[in-house]
């Protein structure tokens, strides 16, 4: 059941990792904006991509990502 809370803990962190960074711009108008807002924007997705991947590995082998998915399914 340890191994399972922590899955789930990794997918909410990766998640929420994932709607900051995809939600945040910069503050200041530095010479760097540009690049700060893609920076920010590739590391939200790479965030979206981890937890998708994880998601779909985990929910075949984790007995309750696997009844969430069901659950998700059937609505």
């Amino acid at each position: 059941m340890t191994k399972t809370i922590l899955r789930i803990l990794v997918l909410v962190l990766l998640t929420a990792a994932a709607a900051v960074a995809l939600l945040s711009s910069p503050h200041d108008s530095s010479a760097t904006w540009w690049q700060d807002l893609l920076l920010s924007k590739a590391i939200g997705s790479a965030a979206v991509y981890a937890a998708f991947r994880l998601y779909r590995r985990w929910r075949k082998t984790d007995p309750l990502i696997a009844a969430y998915d069901r659950y998700a399914r059937a609505e």
